[in-house]
């Protein structure tokens, strides 16, 4: 009997090897299929590097469908792209995203990427967050070391004398005159002209998201209410122009954020998850003064800060995720020395 059970185990654990190798491999080479035909076509218009980037720049925007609800396929193919399975098993995120045109910003970015690099272009994904809003694009490296910076989603590239330009004097506003030139009649260049104080790391590397929340002695500040959705977190945290990465407990986006709140007075935050909270994902710099099912409480003294750490985050094996959503925030300002 001991003998079936492990010979039944053996074969069903074969049978999900196999699943994986195949599916890796299908996805791979039906990518690298679409790359070529993509690129070839790019090609047949300009062998100017340049231009090259902006014709595939453009075909990412025209074919992508702008959605934040993903095709269920897709999700799960999402699934098999995650660190936690073993590199030989895993299938490149990239590529799928370049065959199943479905998604946000970074999903748009990560389908150029895979374009680029299957011309043997380097190319890494660029994190944007500013006081209301965040975004991706992707930076590519040309002309033996020259960058690029590229907008799939939004389609536009920045243009100086002519050449396009890397992501300095876009995010930070230096350098030579620039203007925007769209890839097709739907290229938007509003996010960048209505940026106030971007921060941006490459995919990868450290960001550090810091607020300063506004609150005094006898205050209150809601983000979002308990109503079963983040919504309205992100949209009231944007309002107070505290950036909308507020609505999640873990590592949502890219495991090297690092978000930080600053209080200048004594400060008790509540945070209210969606779901049963769960300890995995809570990495925070102090530790909470209580916690309940759907709730954590920490008090900051004026001057200190509340900082999570998104890295730390740790996987919750039964839903294969590394993050949970947050119903609300509830911050009350605290007389002076009420603060741990």
């Amino acid at each position: 009997m001991g003998w079936k059970i492990v010979r039944s185990v053996f074969i069903l654990s074969l049978i999900v090897v196999v699943f994986l190798i195949i599916t890796k491999i299908g996805i791979e080479i039906a990518a690298l299929s679409k790359a070529a035909t993509i690129s070839k076509a790019s090609s047949e218009i300009s062998t100017d590097k340049d231009r090259l980037a902006i014709e595939m720049t453009r075909h990412i925007h025209a074919s992508f469908v702008k959605s934040s609800q993903l095709p269920r396929y897709k999700s799960i193919l999402y699934i098999l792209s995650s660190r936690h399975i073993p590199q030989f098993f895993r299938v490149n995120q990239e590529a799928v995203d370049l065959l199943f045109p479905y998604g946000l910003c970074d999903s748009a970015a990560r389908a150029l990427i895979f374009l680029l690099e299957s011309r043997g272009i380097d190319a890494d994904q660029i994190n944007i967050v500013d006081d209301t809003t965040g975004h991706s694009g992707v930076v590519a490296e040309i002309d033996g070391g020259r960058h690029i910076f590229l907008d799939p989603f939004f389609g536009v590239v920045p243009l100086q004398d002519g050449r396009i330009a890397g992501p300095e004097p876009v995010l930070t506003r230096s350098g030579r005159p620039m203007q925007w030139h769209a890839v097709a009649a739907s290229g938007r260049a509003d996010f960048y002209l209505e940026m106030h104080s971007p921060r941006f790391a490459r995919q990868g590397d450290t960001l550090n998201i810091e607020v300063e929340v506004p609150i005094g002695a006898g205050e209150q500040m809601h983000i979002g209410t308990v109503d079963g959705s983040s919504k309205d977190v992100r949209r009231n945290s944007s309002h107070l122009k505290l950036t909308t990465f507020w609505d999640y407990l873990g590592s949502r986006y890219d495991r090297s954020w690092v978000r930080t709140m600053r209080f200048k007075n004594d400060a008790e935050i509540t945070i209210f998850t969606i779901n049963k909270m769960n300890k995995y994902f809570v990495k925070t710099n102090v530790d909470p003064i209580n916690s309940g099912e759907k709730y954590i409480n920490y008090r900051i003294r004026g001057g200190d800060s509340l900082i999570f750490y998104d890295g730390l985050a740790e996987i919750d094996w039964l839903s294969f995720s590394g993050y949970q959503e947050i119903d609300a925030i509830l911050i009350t300002g605290l007389p002076s020395g009420d603060g741990r």
